[in-house]
């Protein structure tokens, strides 16, 4: 709301280099964010005081990305993937490891759980060779290889469309953003607007019911998408920088810059709901 600066978080002094952030919220603890880093460290915080919740041990080299959803089971869980090549799992609430899944053979580059739907419970995990695979958290099944061929795979998201239909969103070399039905593995639909790496995906649900993806990366534009149509509902946004994140809230989307900063945004007319 204001931009005030509220906590710098630490571990015992130790700044870290941060590769992947991810949020959620644990009955007993608030608000937590979760980062991994380039050592490979994994550390959780209380975002109300700022305090050092847990350490999560190194089981997969450098961190590249991080993900916290629900297990089939409603258990929160913390999904992990590095430059080990592998994916791995954590129950969020008490630290302890579940699995690790190994399906991949370059880094791990980007991953997402899925919500709801009739597929609840999976994690989707993209790497630098271009393996965009399914998996089910609870059991390290591989469910689905969605591609094993192509540019690497910088961005993942999932969403929950009308129906209980359940989607994977993927973004890699050239601009290109395919739509997948995890209902029928290997359909895939693209999302045009973008031209460069993509680096950046994220998804929402706006008031009204329509689904809306986001995505940005290496030329420097921000485009919206509403999922069902494939419509873009308004102009993309320009930035000074490259995309290196993205993060949807209620209210908008934080977007970061590679210069290092960041900045909320939202087309207003986009909250309005559709006639008829």
């Amino acid at each position: 709301m204001t931009g005030e600066h509220r906590h710098a978080l630490e571990d015992s002094g130790r700044r870290l280099l941060v590769r992947a952030l991810a949020t959620a919220g644990l009955p007993d603890v608030g608000p937590v964010v979760v980062a991994g880093g380039r050592d490979g460290s994994l550390r959780m915080w209380e975002l109300t005081r700022g305090s050092l919740v847990r350490a999560f041990p190194n089981r997969t080299g450098r961190i590249r990305a991080v993900a916290v959803g629900r297990a089939a089971d409603g258990r929160q869980v913390l999904v992990a993937g590095g430059d080990m090549a592998v994916a791995t799992v954590w129950d969020l609430a008490t630290g302890a490891p579940l699995r690790t899944f190994t399906g991949h053979r370059g880094w791990v580059l980007a991953t997402a759980l899925t919500d709801g739907g009739r597929t609840p419970g999976l994690a989707i995990s993209g790497d630098r060779r271009g393996a965009l695979l399914v998996w089910d958290v609870s059991t390290g099944r591989e469910v689905a290889a969605l591609t094993r061929s192509g540019g690497r795979i910088d961005a993942v998201a999932t969403a929950e469309l009308p129906g209980e239909r359940t989607v994977a969103l993927s973004g890699g070399d050239g601009g290109e953003v395919r739509v997948w039905d995890l209902d029928r593995p290997g359909v895939a639909e693209p999302l045009t607007g973008l031209r460069r790496r993509v680096t950046a995906l994220a998804t929402a649900r706006l008031p009204g019911g329509r689904v809306v993806a986001v995505g940005g990366g290496e030329d420097r534009c921000v485009v919206i998408w509403v999922l069902v149509t494939r419509q873009e509902p308004a102009a993309p946004y320009h930035l000074p920088t490259a995309v290196s994140s993205i993060a949807a809230c209620a209210t908008g989307f934080v977007v970061a810059h590679e210069v290092g900063t960041a900045s909320f945004t939202w087309c207003a007319d986009l909250l309005a709901p559709v006639s008829g």
